[in-house]
This record gives C-alpha cells, structure tokens and sequence, in this order.
C-alpha cells in the first residue's frame, strides 16, 4: 500500500476538457489511496470544488462539470477517518491571508500538532478538525479531536508564500501542489514541489501540463526545489526550498500506539522502495544518453533513500521488541 495520490491536468487549449485525463490517471495510480476523494477545477474563470468519501461520487462530479484544469487528491488516511471535512483539497481562506490557497499534499507531518498550536496562537482556525469519537480509526482513544495533519503543512506554506514566515517548519514525507488565487477567486499561481519522502513528476507539452505522484517520466520534480507556474506570464519558474523532513525515532509522535507506528512505518519504507525503482529506472535512461551528471544526481538521492529504510527499518525491529 502507498500513500496518498496527487493528480494535476493543464489544458493549454480552450474549451478543451482534462475530465478523462483525470480519471484514466487516477485508475493507474488507484493503489496510492481510495478512502477520501476532492478536487478543484476551473472551467470558463470559474472554481469548482467537490469532495467525496467514496470512488463512485468523485468519479459523478468528474463526469458532470467538464473542466479545462483540474487539481485532484485521492487519500490514504494515516491521521484521521474517511470523513468529508478531512478530504483534500484544504482550503486556506482566513482573514490573516491576502489569498485564498487550494493545498492537496502526500505524506505524513510528525509536528503537525505543534504547528497547529503555533497557528491557533495567530487566531487561525483549522478546518479539518473533528471529534476523535467519529470514529475507532486505528484504535485512537487518547485524544478528543483528530485533524487532517496535512492542514498544518498547508498553513506554513500560505505563511511562507505570503512572506510572514521566513520558513517552512513542517517536519515530514512532502509532496505538494497548491492552486493560488486572489480572494475573488481569480487564480494567480501554481505551485508544486516535494522533499526525498515523497514522489512527484512533472511533464509540460504544447497540448498539457501535468504533475503527478506515479506515471510521469518525462520529468522526475527534483527534491527541495520549489516550482511555480505564473498564470498571467505562462510560465515556469524555481528556486532553492527547505522542506524538513522527519527526525528518524520520533516519526510518529508519542502517541503510545505500537501498531500504528509499525503500519506507518512498513507505508514509508514501500515508499521509499518504490523511489529507488523509479530512480532506478531514470538512471537506465541517463546511463544511455550519456549523462552522467543526472545519474550521478539520482545516485546521490538513491542512497538517501536507502539510508532512510536502514534506519525505519532499526526503527521497526526496536519497536517490535518492545
């Protein structure tokens, strides 16, 4: 089992719908999440957001709004139930912000709870926070409320994008896209990027652009590089990123639960695996063309994912043993 799935579909085309795109996507990569479904599209200047719990109602609003761009999220929950009010995308629309920001993320935040104090401290309000009564979801009985601990990455990088914090202080397995536009609506920027924790490929041709965590190879997003796509210019632009990932031995937080911290950890290291196959692959191709900068490159980010499973997996056998 993988963790959660992202899917991005650009028509450059007017009038020229990305609906089956999506969904023939989405069924290559269903593996990454089928509990929790949304997505926000864009038709005509127009926004639409629609959230699902399951497979058959996401596919419904797919098939009823055509749409010209589409930001779509399929869900693995590791932090909270299946619910409506945990789905992706989270929309950051407080009165703090000067835009409103739609956030779709992979991968797990071990600090989210710290951060979510921080946030509050500034007045803001989550939404994705609900009673932990809701559900047994992996036998939680510690605390009242659970919350989707996506939303705290989502806040650090409205924080960040919007030059209040200088940076990102989510620690975890990060792969993002976040749909930016003004507080009418009218979409702004575009951006994407991810840390070594999670996948995330990008393909541009004069029809599309896409980004996704599985099946684009035409570019594999490097780790800790920020893009971002300029509506108004249509263009593409990066730069440099701190994007923290996890303090290996306290992944999880101090929740006491064995069992979740050992399904959580056997998530990561298939992760991480299924990386190194990528990797690997890319490394074929660069070996044929030559190009011993890239496969150079893609060795130096192979052996850090090895070295992370070394590690989760010392993790593990010591939590066994406990």
């Amino acid at each position: 089992m993988k963790m959660c799935g992202i899917i991005y579909y650009k028509s450059f085309h007017p009038g020229k719908t990305v609906n089956s795109l999506v969904i023939r996507h989405y069924l290559m990569q269903k593996e990454r999440g089928h509990e929790g479904f949304g997505f926000v599209g864009i038709a005509n200047n127009k926004i639409i957001t629609c959230r699902a719990t399951a497979e058959i109602g996401i596919v419904s609003y797919l098939n009823k709004y055509p749409l010209t761009e589409i930001l779509f999220h399929h869900r693995m929950p590791t932090s909270t139930t299946n619910t409506i009010r945990t789905t992706h995308p989270i929309v950051i629309s407080h009165p703090i912000y000067r835009h409103r920001y739609y956030f779709v993320h992979n991968g797990i935040i071990g600090n989210d709870t710290e951060l979510k104090a921080k946030h509050e401290s500034m007045g803001i309000r989550y939404t994705t926070t609900q009673l932990s009564e809701y559900s047994d979801f992996l036998g939680k009985v510690e605390k009242r409320y659970e919350f989707n601990d996506s939303e705290s990455l989502a806040h650090e990088m409205a924080l960040f994008l919007e030059n209040r914090h200088r940076k990102i202080e989510a620690k975890g397995d990060t792969a993002f896209i976040c749909l930016v536009t003004d507080r009418d609506n009218n979409v702004l920027k575009l951006h994407f990027a991810r840390n070594y924790g999670s996948p995330l490929g990008m393909k541009r041709t004069s029809d599309y652009l896409m980004i996704a965590s599985d099946g684009v190879s035409d570019k594999d997003i490097p780790p800790c590089q920020l893009y971002s796509y300029d509506y108004k210019a249509q263009r593409i632009s990066g730069k440099k990123i701190e994007l923290p990932e996890h303090k290996l031995g306290n992944i999880f937080g101090n929740t006491g639960n064995h069992l979740q911290r050992l399904e959580l950890i056997e998530l990561l290291i298939m992760e991480y695996e299924d990386a190194i196959c990528r990797i690997e692959s890319l490394q074929m191709k660069a070996s044929a063309g030559a190009d011993n900068e890239l496969y150079e490159n893609l060795q130096m980010e192979k052996e850090h994912y090895e070295e992370r499973i070394a590690l989760l997996a010392e993790e593990y056998s010591c939590i066994e043993r406990i």
